[in-house]
């Protein structure tokens, strides 16, 4: 057990957050609040994290009351999307990570600490070789790249009569 003062507790010795949490779990005997060695009877953690370009939100650890629900929100930066999702290091799949993908993931009746961690990947494009007519020119490669990361286009493009220039990206030109 920890037992602290009024004078310690008015000096603003716990984070406002956190006192509060151990005032759930404080008995007063008129000079000392004495508290439980788990200043968190009573509260589970959710720790929610990300790997890659994306945020999530609530971010970092969430103290959830026993019983209570609660819900995760994942917006991938420009140029990215949800890759993955692990729940306590078990990766979603199928429907389950679709649904969470779309509309966030909750865990219900919490009744134990869980982690959360979204993987955020680059965004894959194709790459469409077309010649002076707009026909497509196959066999060429690179035939995809990822947003975020560098490629490395062909040289030349040799069509007899004409001499290559570069590559452009706007498909009008």
């Amino acid at each position: 057990n920890s037992i602290y003062s009024k004078t310690e507790i008015a000096n603003n010795y716990f984070s406002s957050y956190y006192f509060l949490n151990k005032l759930t779990n404080a008995t007063y005997d008129g000079e000392y609040y004495i508290y439980s060695k788990d200043p968190l009877v009573g509260y589970y953690a959710i720790t929610a994290s990300t790997q890659g370009n994306g945020q999530i939100s609530p971010e970092g650890t969430t103290y959830i009351t026993v019983g209570e629900s609660q819900t995760f929100i994942f917006t991938p930066d420009f140029g990215h999307h949800v890759e993955n999702i692990l729940i306590d290091d078990v990766p979603l799949t199928g429907d389950a990570l679709d649904t969470a993908i779309s509309e966030g993931y909750t865990f219900t009746d919490v009744s134990a600490d869980h982690t959360i961690v979204v993987i955020f990947a680059g965004d894959s494009y194709s790459i469409t070789y077309k010649d002076k007519d707009g026909n497509n020119l196959t066999g060429l490669e690179p035939s995809s790249y990822t947003f975020g990361v560098g490629t490395t286009l062909p040289d030349a493009v040799a069509q007899e009569g004409y001499t290559f220039v570069g590559w452009y990206d706007n498909a009008n030109f």
